[in-house]
């Protein structure tokens, strides 16, 4: 799979705590979101692992994609144990979640050779802290890809893409996902050759009668 290279560096600024309150009131919620259940059914395209007693998942609502479309991604932390567990930040950052797309035959958002075509976050800030999920409950981080890559921006060409994400300890370092340890991979897949479901264009002239 052929790309016009682009490459993302996600960058640590140490700003003052005020500046940086400032900056994340404008910019709207980068921590994870509390939740008390499993990821809902309707999120399909999913993959997960456990790390002691924590359930991870990491999905998308679907498989297919046509290019340009959205692509909305989970990355779900429960803990399915009896007992309290306590979710390090080593390296004390804020967001913790990284989300990488990159070529399904890509290893790591860092191979050699391997062009990203969405990266988040782009700015971590300092202050950051770990978080205790008591039994049963769970953080979600959820990001969204527009689908869009380059500049101008434009969908990347079809084929299949592996999303790789997890909580990163060390803010200069692509691959220092530790939680899981190297992340979690689920292949998407961009096809605009895909036909429109019948039943979607069912649901489309009902809601037009």
């Amino acid at each position: 799979m052929s790309l016009a290279p682009r490459h993302f560096r996600r960058q640590a600024y140490l700003v003052p705590l005020t500046l940086m309150l400032g900056l994340m009131a404008l910019a709207g919620p980068v921590a994870a979101q509390p939740c008390t259940s499993p990821v809902p059914a309707t999120w399909t395209n999913r993959v997960q692992t456990t790390s002691g007693t924590l359930l991870i998942t990491l999905a998308t609502l679907q498989y297919d994609y046509l290019p340009g479309e959205p692509v909305a991604m989970k990355l779900h932390i429960q803990n399915t144990g009896a007992s309290s567990v306590f979710v390090a930040n080593p390296g004390m950052i804020s967001p913790l979640d990284v989300f990488g797309i990159v070529s399904d035959d890509c290893d790591s958002l860092s191979q050699p050779g391997c062009v990203e075509v969405y990266h988040q976050p782009q700015v971590i800030f300092f202050f950051g802290t770990g978080y205790t999920l008591q039994p049963g409950q769970c953080r979600e981080y959820n990001r969204t890809w527009d689908g869009l890559t380059g500049g101008p921006p434009a969908p990347p060409p079809d084929g299949v893409y592996a999303i790789i994400s997890g909580l990163s300890g060390l803010p200069s370092d692509r691959d220092g996902i530790y939680l899981p340890n190297g992340g979690l991979r689920l292949p998407i897949r961009i096809d605009g050759t895909v036909p429109v479901q019948s039943s979607t264009w069912s649901a489309i002239k009902t809601r037009q009668d």
